[in-house]
């Protein structure tokens, strides 16, 4: 077997050491003892470690850079080397103890090695050594020990009895007068005082550590029950509440429609020949007769230059009013385009236009136009205008840019929603597009409007319906169950958004989790042994797990106060 080292503290005690020597399974033990060690005070102490040793059947030896412990282990018996030179000389040639007011003396072996024997009662021993071998070493140091100081107390006495004898034979001298000295308590009184002190002390610090300051904290892990469901979801718009029928979930679906017209402008290298026409708006007004005058379509407009436009679509002229016999004119406003394309139809705002259908009858005069603002657009010659691959591009970035803004939209109408969105369940549509000519800076204008709509359900509806048919499959294993999560995929969706109806494959796993109530528990745990408290929590059904944790580190008990205990149910 190989060599085990152990380190020994200055202030360790014989006890302390033997203990150390016992608990260890190696046979061959080497005891590193640093210098000025309380042990080496008598060439003894090495005696009764020698002794222990060979009686637990170990080989010991010493190691240390103090040359008069390794003097007494030499002496003792037991082999040793310097801890630096892996020699020894020796450097006494007689054993002379030192003084007691540098090194205290071995205490007693029962008092130091009570705590070491109760730590090694609890858990049990190490290597196959037990309690009762550690005692039985105890009992032969503290029979040893109180040996040596018997011997000690009689060698003082014979010191003092030569000292006493040598005295009377010398003559006696007279006695000086003492001064006097402050009275003191008497011996006993001092002892008494001190004593119901330190009962005092111990007997408050037992109460807390025992009483006040033990704690219990237990963790509790809940066991889960993992259900595999697969469920047909039927939404729809005039669904109102939930329901549950056959292999099938119907839920409430809700529908959104959001529209969004968008002008963008794009370069261009390419040109065009172009005609356009002017165009603007016209005020008309009736003066004739309170009769309402319907225009039709393409109705002739002349400007007082002699500029004709035409009427975009049929329009009414409301009729005058007529109060006290005097008319009251009344107007209103129509589109109107240039007869001819061309800059020669651009004209400035103006007033005094007429209407030559009514040229030679009493409503030439009463019926009026005028152009509030100029009437632009005409022109012919070449212009800027996109190419087909300019204009292809144009219109996927203007459809692009229309998707993601009304993709926007709709986030900010569900923002504060629990929708279950599926990818497929949108439908985009383009509504219209208009290219407009390009101009003098080589630019055109590309125009658009779209609508986007989505059908969704509510998630929480969903995962409750699914949750409620999972606890009632598991409902035979145990009643205390309720759902801790639920992982779900769809398939692909069958919509009908004009109908606002929703088909859909779910599939997933629901997990289960056992309901565990904190009270019971804390009330199961009250003075629990620690061990049988571990035991009695892993045969509870539906805990997967306990982790029991009591303070302070010597309390192996958990309070009866339910108060001082923490149930931690994950």
């Amino acid at each position: 077997m190989t060599e085990k080292k152990i380190l020994i503290a200055r202030g360790d005690s014989l006890p302390a050491i033997v203990e150390k020597i016992l608990t260890e399974d190696s046979t061959r033990i080497m005891l590193t003892i640093p210098s000025g060690a309380d042990i080496g005070v008598s060439v003894q102490n090495f005696h009764l470690l020698r002794r222990e040793a060979e009686h637990a059947g170990k080989e010991l030896m010493i190691e240390s850079a103090d040359d008069h412990i390794l003097e007494l282990a030499s002496l003792a018996g037991i082999p040793s080397r310097n801890a630096f030179f892996h020699s020894k000389e020796r450097a006494v040639s007689d054993i002379i103890a030192r003084p007691a007011s540098t090194r205290p003396l071995v205490g007693s072996a029962s008092s130091r090695l009570q705590p070491s024997l109760d730590s090694t009662s609890r858990r049990g021993g190490r290597g196959g050594l037990n309690a009762q071998a550690v005692e039985s070493a105890a009992d032969r140091l503290t029979s040893d020990i109180e040996r040596q100081e018997v011997e000690r107390e009689e060698s003082k006495l014979e010191i003092e009895n030569s000292e006493r004898s040598t005295k009377d034979t010398q003559p006696a001298a007279v006695p000086e007068p003492e001064p006097e000295r402050p009275k003191r308590s008497p011996h006993w009184f001092r002892v008494l005082v001190i004593s119901v002190c330190a009962a005092a002390v111990l007997g408050g610090g037992w109460w807390v550590a025992t009483a006040v300051v033990p704690r219990a904290t237990v963790t509790i892990r809940a066991a889960r029950i993992p259900i595999p469901f697969m469920e047909l979801i039927d939404a729809s718009v005039r669904v109102t509440a939930p329901e549950s029928t056959g292999t099938r979930i119907v839920l409430p679906a809700q529908s959104f429609d959001a529209r969004r017209t968008l002008e963008l402008t794009f370069p261009t290298a390419g040109t065009e020949r172009v005609a356009t026409k002017a165009s603007g708006t016209l005020v008309v007004t009736n003066a004739f007769s309170s009769e309402p005058q319907v225009l039709v379509a393409t109705t002739r407009f002349v400007s007082p230059e002699g500029t004709v436009f035409r009427l975009n679509q049929r329009s009414v002229i409301p009729g005058a009013r007529v109060s006290g016999g005097t008319i009251q004119s009344s107007t209103t406003t129509v589109s109107v385009t240039a007869d001819a394309a061309g800059e020669a139809h651009n004209v400035p705002a103006s007033d005094g236009w007429r209407i030559p259908g009514f040229q030679g009858t009493p409503k030439y005069d009463t019926f009026t136009a005028a152009a509030p603002d100029a009437l632009r657009g005409g022109f012919m010659g070449e212009r800027a205008a996109p190419t087909k691959e300019e204009e292809a591009r144009a219109v996927q970035s203007l459809d692009a840019s229309l998707r993601d803004a009304l993709v926007s939209e709709l986030v900010l109408l569900t923002a504060n929603e629990h929708f279950t969105e599926l990818r497929d369940a949108t439908r985009f549509v383009v509504l219209r597009r208009l290219r407009s000519s390009g101009d003098d800076s080589g630019t055109f204008r590309l125009f658009g409007e779209a609508s986007l709509k989505q059908i969704v359900f509510d998630d929480r509806m969903f995962k409750e319906a699914v949750g409620a048919r999972a606890v009632r499959a598991a409902a035979q294993q145990s009643s205390s169950l309720t759902v801790d999560s639920i992982d779900a995929s769809f398939e692909v969706p069958t919509v009908d958004f004009d109908r606002g109806t929703l088909t859909v494959a779910a599939s997933g796993t629901v997990a289960l989790r056992y309901v565990l109530d904190s009270t019971a528990l804390t009330t199961l745990i009250l003075g629990k042994d620690e061990t049988k408290l571990n035991s009695m929590l892993s045969d509870i059904p539906g805990i997967s797990k306990a982790t029991v944790h009591l303070w302070p580190f010597w309390v192996r008990r958990a309070p009866n106060d339910s108060r001082k205990i923490t149930v931690v149910v994950e």
